[in-house]
């Protein structure tokens, strides 16, 4: 009774993992992983040649809505000719390395949805402008933008004494500013 207990155990973990499966899926030139579990979807490296991308907020897949929740691990790697892109707060991580020698890229805005920014995520940028919407970011790695190259980070008003008091954003940022969402006519989804 025990054995025929504990297959029955093993039967059913088998059969979940197999709910939980991950799949590729390539639509509109970008490639993603869809994670049919939580029916999430993860932006994936590949040979992007494009100057500017508009992330979608989901993707369907067999009558099925995934929501973009990541741009994964390099998933931008070596995009020298990126100029612009448009994230969806859907967004909640930008992956490690995930716009590492983006030359061309010299302005990011990160959506409010964004709480996680990997590992040497803009890493070798030319990096000007970086706006950030959320009132603070719960994990940024110390790595990654570059240290001390001279840009300025904008983020809320309401938020600009934690981020100007925080020593990760004070050594990686010349200036630390409000934003001034009248005037740039930016806004964060």
């Amino acid at each position: 009774m025990k054995k025929l207990i504990l297959f029955l155990m093993a039967l059913l973990i088998g059969v979940s993992n197999l709910w939980a499966e991950k799949v590729e899926y390539i639509t509109d030139d970008l490639k993603f992983e869809l994670d049919t579990e939580t029916q999430t979807a993860t932006l994936l490296q590949n040979d992007y040649n494009k100057t500017s991308f508009v992330i979608p907020k989901s993707v369907s897949k067999d009558d099925v809505e995934y929501t973009v929740t990541a741009l994964g691990d390099r998933c931008f790697y070596e995009c020298e000719s990126l100029t612009s892109i448009k994230i969806p707060n859907s967004v909640t991580t930008l992956g490690v390395e995930c716009f590492f020698f983006c030359y061309s890229l010299t302005s990011i805005n990160i959506p409010n949805g964004v709480t996680f920014i990997g590992q040497f995520c803009f890493q070798m940028c030319r990096l000007n402008e970086v706006y950030i919407h959320n009132t603070i970011l719960s994990s940024l790695n110390v790595d990654a933008f570059p240290a001390e190259c001279g840009h300025t980070l904008y983020v809320p008003f309401e938020a600009l004494n934690a981020y100007s008091t925080a020593q990760i954003y004070k050594k990686n940022f010349k200036e630390i500013r409000p934003i001034d969402y009248f005037k740039l006519n930016l806004s964060c989804e």
